[in-house]
Parts: structure tokens; sequence; C-alpha cells
């Protein structure tokens, strides 16, 4: 094998390289991005639940008002 087609075959591996380590990454990021909107999921159904015990306290309360 050739100087250059050693040359060329080493650039084609390290862009291989490269792009695994790439597509790894934006698999990381995916997960992640996935787990925040999971996250968000769950405070977003939090803060509902809540909002509504508001409301019913707020009934209870009124109530006990003169």
């Amino acid at each position: 094998m050739s100087d250059r087609s050693k040359k060329l075959l080493s650039k084609v591996e390290e862009i291989a390289t490269i792009s695994e380590q790439s597509a790894a990454g934006v698999e990381e990021t995916s997960a992640s991005s996935q787990e925040v909107s999971g996250s968000m999921n769950n405070i977003t159904a939090g803060a509902t639940a809540l909002s509504a015990l508001v409301v019913q306290m707020k009934r209870i309360v009124e109530q006990f008002k003169l």
C-alpha cells in the first residue's frame, strides 16, 4: 500500500471515529432531553394538582369567614 493510500485510509478512519463519537453524543443528548421532558411533565402534573388543592382550600376557608 502506498504512502498516499495509507494517509487516506488513516483520515477515513479518523472521520469514522469522529462520526461514531458524534453519534454517541447525540444519543446521550436525546436521552437527557427525554429525561428532562419527563421531569417537566411530572412538575406540570404536580402544579396542576397543587392548584386544584388551592381552589379546594379557598372554598373551605370561605365557609369559615364571617
